[in-house]
Formats: C-alpha cells, structure tokens, sequence
C-alpha cells in the first residue's frame, strides 16, 4: 500500500498531476489541487471524508481544464 507522503513525493518529482481522481473531499482535495499541472482535470468521486470539497475558484480558472463530478 501507498502512503499519501509518498504520492505527494512523487508527484512533485514529477513536476505536478495531469489528473486529480478524488474520492475523499474535504481538506485533501485542497490539498491534491496544489500538485496540479496546468489544464489538468479533476475527477470528484464521493465524499469519504464526509465534507464537500471546496475548491477555489481561482486556482480552478489557472490551472484546471475541466471539472468532473458523479450524480449517481
């Protein structure tokens, strides 16, 4: 299993994420947005966290090219 450290770790080797798949919400979504290349897309899955993501409309306008959520 892959700690969140270690992710993080390779992602910023890598120079950033091209997709962000989030099926956690709350506070890491914020978090998972600040490895974001430019035009990448975000891919909102559930809630586990049990908070609503809140995703700031400025770095959505930088950085992200589009925004996916589910409806089940």
């Amino acid at each position: 299993m892959i700690c969140g450290a270690t992710v993080i770790a390779v992602a910023r080797c890598l120079k950033g994420v091209g997709v962000l798949y989030d099926p956690v919400g709350g506070k890491l979504t914020k978090e998972g947005m600040k490895l974001l290349n430019p035009a990448a897309h975000i891919l909102v899955i559930g809630f586990a966290s049990g908070e609503v993501p809140i995703i700031p409309t400025n770095i959505a306008l930088v950085k992200v090219n589009q925004l996916l959520d589910s409806c089940l």
